[in-house]
């Protein structure tokens, strides 16, 4: 598994030391974080898709087209100017928490939009979702992981947006042929949802709870046994 050093093999068969029991569950808890890359990169690639069909069911030209495109880069930008907010109000997990919500509406939003009008409000919302999720996943990665394994799983992070956006390109070529693009936008929400039940189970970031004040219960979390 990315991040998690080899353990040697005990002298009498004994259990693994703390320390690297604990790399173990950070590593994990990074990978669980790095879903945040995959709903990205869904959202991202599964509109090039859906798009031709839309544009008939809509009569939407060139221009029209472009907005219902840009709107979630639009909302991204606008997500990630209060995403530093946002994640040192409510802890990085709410941060992800608050974006998994935004993923799950935008996703309905795009899937049942009657116009384009409600289709642009949908990506917007799923804009804001990966402006503030964008921030918030890398930012929790890097404080939930031991320091040996950091760069790896931030990179991990990337991957995950990669695989999000070639997932989605195959989505829609399965759906391509009868012109479901609401299918192809509304699976969409399988992920979102899991994300949403990752997302609670997630700890929140030991910087965070630092920061706070609440040092007995960032020493709980499993990246922290040197704190």
């Amino acid at each position: 598994m990315v991040g998690v050093t080899p353990v040697a093999p005990q002298e009498g068969g004994s259990a693994p030391p703390a320390g690297q029991k604990a790399t173990g569950r950070a590593t994990i808890l990074g990978i669980l974080a790095a879903l945040s890359g995959l709903m990205f990169g869904l959202d991202t690639g599964v509109v090039a898709g859906a798009l031709p069909f839309m544009a008939v069911d809509f009569h939407a030209g060139p221009v029209l087209q472009g907005w219902i495109v840009s709107s979630m880069m639009a909302g991204a930008a606008f997500g990630a100017m209060f995403a530093g907010r946002i994640s040192v109000s409510f802890g990085r997990t709410g941060a992800m928490l608050g974006a998994g919500i935004f993923f799950l509406i935008g996703t309905l939003f795009c899937a049942f939009a009657p116009d384009v009008g409600v289709m642009i409000v949908g990506r917007v919302l799923l804009g804001l979702a990966v402006g503030v999720a964008a921030f918030a996943a890398p930012l929790y990665i890097s404080e939930i992981t031991v320091e040996s394994a950091r760069g790896a799983m931030i990179s991990f992070y990337q991957l995950m947006v990669s695989l999000g956006i070639f997932l989605a390109f195959i989505s829609d070529s399965f759906l391509s042929s009868g012109g479901h693009w609401r299918w192809m936008l509304g699976i969409m929400a399988l992920p979102a949802i899991l994300f949403l039940i990752v997302v609670l189970i997630l700890p929140q970031s030991p910087r965070w709870l630092m920061m706070r004040g609440d040092t007995e219960r960032a020493r709980t979390v499993p990246a922290c046994s040197s704190l």
